[in-house]
This record gives structure tokens, sequence and C-alpha cells, in this order.
């Protein structure tokens, strides 16, 4: 994640200094928001990181004997310039009487207490911040916490700022939570930086507590922690007798072995590789080698080629690299695990339609499937189990078009249906049955599945919620095509399953094609070039865009920015409100808009209020709105449905989709 963003902050910020004198304004200016936008979303992923690495427990303490006029020096060098600029007063102070040492994690302290400064100057404006070490005070209870007061230390920040509310104080370390509210909020940041070192304060076997807070006063949070911390799992810096702190050296755990040699034939194996044909080769990614070189053979048997790989690294870039028909990946890999690998592939535009069998000595079926594996075996696996894995493989192999399941039990209809996509080259299987489909996407992989709501044997409520809950089938995406008259209700609980819902119409066949295609990953993507040609004119062309008045409401001037510039080009009349207040007043003062892009994070008003106050006018009631947001929280999509928006994207955009959607439903 990081090592393209810092290439983009890189070039970007090289490109904005303009070295050579050869880009125009409006270029610099291109490059400034995009170094900006890449340093946001760099600190956002560090935060994330951090909190998914402390939940699930793969974060190590590293314990030293810290100078408590080490952590008074550092604090100080590091705020004083940020005071000075916002002149406030700022003090950190050593009560009298503390040892001059505490065994600590030295980073953690400091990511804590760093997290808990900068919040502190952000929401003060007056008065000053203060740092207080010192013996934890009286009003601290330290029950459970395993020491006493004479064993803990408490590293208290004090602020005169803003405050927080008595009703958000309960709530202030949960995730995406902010003192000033969640998503009309004035001041910036993420609201994850407290979670985080609320669980970094129990990594370090202590607790992160506000310990006092009143609106428009300030607060004080105290990081509450032991004098001297033992961890049995901990790494040690060991420290010479007299040495300071900065002269330590960390003396870690001894190394794994690695095994070298047996790697370098592998290698060597890849290499000789580069000439396979990749339509009918299978990636293995095992790191036992004769089990790996079994698993060859019988790939070879069912006339596959394969190569062999001994980890996630060097298997994920292979497969980036020359992108094999199917890939057979362990979970259990060293360095990089399957799980991981199988991450990456999904994130590459080019590897993400690789299928992928999933081999482990643990039970995570559900998970694989989940995240789009064809299958998953548990270890100790044999011959018979390998042979229907690589059949399987075969079948995903054995056609070079997209493959389709229509559900549906009207015989006009899904004749009509296949003949649709069967003229653009998709293998289109039909089911006149709920049981039907679910045999099919046990036997075979499918790319997309169109489902009517009306079926003999079931509804497709159940055969959804059957789907979702049974780990024994793959992950499908599903575009509901219904003659139905959905309630409010009806829509919102398929949209919990369903990635589209689409009335049956007179002219509703042409947004079905748009809409499966979305799925299908047509474009440049095992496409013959004559199909590629029709599908480009079906969902590029650009004539729908032309004159058409769009509403685009964001409170992120970047946003605004780097949207306008591309649709603009496309021909759309933009209008622009920073805020849920403004979209209403726009609207008021020219309702003749085609479109509206709603994000949802705004001040004073929101999206969801706005979208909720626009479905209440009558003469809005058929306004597409497209929500926008940079949550991706569980309920986030139904609850966009809710307040009124027609679809929903998350952020960062894909611009292809957002025009994908733009155009579904402005050829409503």
């Amino acid at each position: 994640l990081r090592t393209p963003l810092n290439s983009i902050l890189i070039l970007s910020n090289n490109l904005a200094e303009n070295k050579n004198e050869n880009l125009t304004e409006k270029q610099i200016e291109h490059a400034e928001v995009i170094n900006s936008a890449g340093s946001d979303l760099l600190a956002l992923i560090n935060d994330i990181l951090d909190l998914s690495k402390v939940e699930e427990g793969k974060l190590q303490l590293v314990l030293e004997d810290l100078e408590t006029k080490i952590i008074q020096r550092n604090l100080q060098l590091n705020f004083e310039h940020v005071a000075e600029e916002k002149n406030l007063e700022f003090k950190v102070s050593v009560e009298e009487g503390l040892p001059a040492r505490i065994r600590t994690d030295r980073q953690r302290i400091e990511q804590i207490v760093k997290n808990l400064l900068s919040n502190a100057f952000k929401f003060t404006t007056k008065g000053g911040v203060y740092v207080d070490i010192a013996r934890p005070r009286e009003d601290m209870d330290l029950s459970g916490l395993g020491f006493t007061r004479e064993q803990g230390i408490a590293i208290s920040v004090r602020d005169t700022g803003v405050g927080i509310p008595k009703e958000k104080q309960k709530v202030i370390f949960e995730a995406f939570q902010q003192a000033d509210g969640t998503t009309s909020r004035k001041y910036g940041g993420t609201g994850l930086g407290l979670t985080i070192s609320r669980e970094l304060g129990k990594l370090l076997h202590g607790d992160l507590r506000l310990t006092k807070a009143v609106e428009n006063e300030g607060s004080e949070f105290s990081l509450i922690i032991p004098e001297y911390l033992v961890d049995e799992s901990a790494q040690v810096i060991e420290q010479e007798e007299g040495a300071h702190s900065s002269e330590i050296e960390l003396r870690p755990q001894a190394k794994a072995m690695e095994r070298v040699d047996s790697r370098k034939a592998v290698t060597e194996q890849a290499q000789a590789a580069n000439s396979r044909n990749r339509d009918h080769s299978v990636l293995i990614i095992e790191d036992d080698e004769e089990f790996a070189q079994l698993l060859q053979q019988l790939a070879e048997e069912h006339g596959l080629d394969a190569c062999i790989m001994l980890d996630g690294e060097k298997g994920l870039e292979y497969a980036k690299k020359h992108q094999p028909g199917a890939i057979v990946l362990d979970v259990g890999l060293p360095g990089m695990d399957g799980w991981s690998v199988m991450e990456a592939l999904q994130a590459d535009e080019n590897t993400k339609d690789i299928p992928v069998h999933f081999l482990s000595g643990a039970d995570g079926k559900s998970k694989a499937m989940k995240m789009g594996a064809i299958d998953y075996l548990t270890k100790p696996v044999n011959k018979d189990q390998m042979s229907a894995a690589f059949n399987k493989i075969e079948l995903a192999l054995s056609t070079d078009v997209r493959r389709l399941l229509v559900v549906e039990d009207n015989k006009v209809a899904h004749t009509a249906i296949a003949d649709l996509f069967s003229d653009n080259g998709i293998e289109v299987t039909t089911s006149e049955t709920g049981e039907e489909a679910l045999q099919h996407l046990k036997a075979s992989p499918y790319d997309c599945m169109i489902l009517d709501l009306n079926l003999p044997d079931t509804t497709g409520f159940d055969l959804l919620e059957k789907l979702y809950n049974n780990e024994d089938y793959p992950k499908v995406p599903v575009v509901i095509y219904t003659a139905k008259d959905l309630l409010r209700e009806e829509e919102a609980k398929l949209r919990k399953y369903a990635d589209r819902i689409i009335l049956k119409t007179d002219q509703s066949s042409e947004r079905l094609l748009n809409e499966v295609s979305l799925f299908l990953h047509w474009l440049g993507n095992k496409i013959p070039d004559a199909q590629a040609k029709s599908k480009e004119a079906i969902d590029h062309r650009e004539d729908v865009f032309e004159g058409k008045k769009l509403l685009l409401v964001d409170d992120d001037m970047r946003n605004i920015y780097s949207l306008s510039a591309i649709l603009e080009d496309k021909g759309f009349d933009i209008s622009v409100a920073s805020n849920g207040v403004e979209s209403l007043e726009i609207l008021e003062s020219d309702p003749e808009k085609d479109l509206v892009l709603m994000d949802i994070m705004m001040p004073e008003m929101d999206g969801y209020e706005a979208m909720t106050c626009i479905r209440k006018q009558e003469r809005f009631s058929e306004l597409p709105i497209i929500a926008l947001t940079a949550k991706a929280m569980k309920g986030d999509r139904q609850k966009c449905i809710e307040a009124g928006a027609n679809d929903y994207i998350s952020k960062p955009l894909d611009t292809d989709k957002l025009l994908s959607l733009m155009r579904v439903w402005l050829q409503q």
C-alpha cells in the first residue's frame, strides 16, 4: 500500500516544482492536488494498518529502559513550533520523585502521546496545551490494570480547547468517531486516532482514558501504564550499563532459517516458464516442495502447464507478470501468507479474474469463498480431491468468454436475455428454479448472475440469503431483474445481497446489458476484438452526457476539482455545492437537474439529511441521486438507499464505474 503511494507523492511533488519550467499553471495545480490527496491517503492507510495489526494481535512490543527526560525532550521539540504557529502556551512537565527510567515500548508511547497532542492542538485556538508525566492521581481508578498507584505512570495531555460534549464522551474511542460528530464535522481527520491509541494502551498493559472534559473549556486524556512492563512475547532492547537511550541496539530473536538452495531451482523453473501458454497454465504457490511437485504432476496430467513458487511474494510477482490461467494457493506460506496474496490479486485489474483454488491446513473456506476463490480444500488432501480440483480449473479455463447464469422461470424471458448476451460473446447458462441455480453455482464458476424474484420453488430473497450464508457457494455479483413493484423495505433488504436492481420495462434490456457488463469485466479482458468494439459502442457512448445538468455536492475542493475536470470534458453542465444546505438552495433556484452526485460527510448538513429533504419534494421524486462516500462501514449502503439515493459508490472513486452508473441512471 505504501510503496506506490510514495512514488505518487515523490513524482507529483517533483512535477509541482516544475524545475524545467515546461508545465502550464493548470498542470502544476493538478500535480499539487495529487500530492495533497496522496498525503491524506497515506496517513489514513497508516492508521488503518495500525488498527488492524492491533486488533489481530500481530503488533509486537519492543521494550527498553526509557528515560522520562527523553520523553519530555522529544515532545517539546516536536510540538513547540506548532504552539508558536497557533500562539498557544505549551509545557511538558515531569513530576519530582519519578524514576529516571521506565521499561516500556518507546515507539508506542510516543505514537499515543503525539496523537493526543495533535488532537489537542487541532481543537484548541486560545490558551494552551499541557503534558504532565506523573504518578496516577487519586481520581484515576486503577482496578483491573494489575498494578498499584506506586507502580504506575500517567501521561496526561490537557488543553483549553472546545472540549467534548457529554453525549459524545462515551463513543469518542470508537472507530470513525469525533467529538464534533460523524458526518457533519468542522475538523479534519479520520476518527481513528483515539481508537488506535486506546488499543495500543491496552497492548502496553495499561489504559487510555478521557479523564476530564467540559464543553467549550477543554479536555484531558490520560495514558496510564505500568512503570516496569513485563511481556514474555515482546522483544527486549538490551542496554549497556551507563549508555544513553540513543546509543542502544536492538537484539532481535533468532531469525528463521531460509531454504535458499531449493528456491534457486524454482526461480530457474519460473524463468523457463515464460514461454508457456497462459490460457492453460496454472501457478502453484506452495511452500512444501514435495507436495508442490505432486501438484505439478497432477496438473500436467490434466493438460495444464504448471509453475511452482515456494513463497507468496514470488508467487504474486509471477502472477502479475505472466497472468497464469489459474492459481493453486496455499494459505500458510512463509512471509506473505495466502490471504494477503489473494487480496493483492483481487486489487489488481490484470489478476483479479484469475481463478484461485485455495489449500490450507486450517478451516477457512468461508473466508476464501467470500474473497472470490473458486474452491477451497483442507489439507491433507488425496489424489481424487486434487484431480477434482484440477477438473474444476480445466472448466474455468475451457472458454475465452465470460460466463453468465440467468435464473428466470419464464422461458420467453430467459430466452430473450440469453439471446441478448450470447450476441455479445457471453456464455449463458439458464435456470428455471432456485434449486437448479444452486446446483449450477456449486458445479461451475460464474462471473455474474441475473435473478428474477419470482421462482416456482423459492423466492429471490430466500435464494440470496442461502447464497450469502452458505460457504459452499462462491461469491458472485447479482443483478436483480424483476417486474415486481418493490416496497422501500424490500428494496433495502435486496441491497444487502444484490449489486444492482433493475425493473423490467420495454426499455430495460439496454440497461441490463450495461449493468451486467460492469461485472463481466468485458473491456480488454478475454473478449475478441470485434466483440470488444461492440461492447465499447454500448458502454462508452458519450452523447448521453452532452448538455446534461449535474449537481455535484462535496465539501472537499480537491474532489470537486478532480471530478469537474473529468465531467466537464464529457459535456456536463455542472453546478457545485459544498454542503447539503447549498444543494437544496441550488435545486430550489434551478430544479431542472438531470442527476445529483451527493457526498455523505459534509459540514452543516450531511448527505443523508440532504437526500431526505430532496425526496420529500414530489417534483424530485424521480431525480437520480448517486451517493459518494469515503465510509465503508457495514450498513452504509443501506443507509444511503433508505435516505433516498438510487445508487451508491465508495471513494476513492473508480472513474469508469462512476461514468457507467451515471450513464445507466441517465438512460432511465
